[in-house]
Formats: C-alpha cells, sequence, structure tokens
C-alpha cells in the first residue's frame, strides 16, 4: 500500500521536561509510556499500545476493565477533578487490564494503553 507511513507503535517526539524511560507521558491527545530517557529538548521514542505495569492514583481498588485517565501529571482512576460545580474531564488513556488494590491513595496495576 502506497500510503502506508508506520505500524503506529511508537513515535519520537521532542520533551517538553525531562522524561524517564517507562514513565507516562502525554502529548496533546496522544499517550503513551516513554521507551527512552530524554532531558527537556531532546527526542524520545514514546510507546503507544501495550500493557504497562504502573501507578494510577485512586481512592478504591482498580478492577480489571476500569477506565484509567491522564490528569495532565499522572495517571488516575477519577475521570474529573471532582468540582461538583464545573467538574473538569481528563482524557481517557486506556484500561485496567490486570486492576490493583489501593493503598495510601494509590495502586499498581497494568494499564493497556490507548484501549
Amino acid at each position: 500500500m502506497k500510503n502506508h507511513s508506520t505500524n503506529g507503535t511508537t513515535v519520537t517526539l521532542v520533551a517538553d521536561r525531562d522524561v524517564e524511560s517507562g514513565e507516562a507521558y502525554a502529548k496533546g491527545g496522544l499517550i503513551g509510556f516513554a521507551q527512552t530517557s530524554a532531558a527537556a529538548g531532546q527526542q524520545f521514542v514514546l510507546v503507544t499500545e501495550g500493557v504497562y505495569r504502573t501507578t494510577v492514583l485512586t481512592v478504591a481498588d482498580v478492577e480489571t476493565g476500569d477506565e484509567i485517565f491522564w490528569e495532565g501529571a499522572f495517571l488516575t482512576s477519577a475521570s474529573d477533578d471532582g468540582d461538583p460545580d464545573a467538574p473538569v474531564p481528563y482524557m481517557r488513556a486506556g484500561i485496567a487490564y490486570i486492576g490493583g488494590a489501593a493503598e495510601s491513595g494509590e495502586a499498581q496495576v497494568h494499564v493497556k494503553i490507548n484501549a
């Protein structure tokens, strides 16, 4: 096929802040996990498919199939900021592939990104 450009599982980006390998990272509506580390201004590879074990902020246990969201700096089980008058929605990041128990406001969860 003449117009196929890539399989879409990775993309090279320029970091707008320091990024560590394995860290969740979002650029606009694109979210993934950094395959490589980079200082701000350097290129790195973002993986946009797969399942990753990571910390999710939550007050309740995360079950398999629960939606996971990007707050802007971290992954969370909350779909918005919780403001009862004007809630700000968070970007959907994926689903819990394997859930985890909440401890001290966090759970270790296997997240299927962009699912």
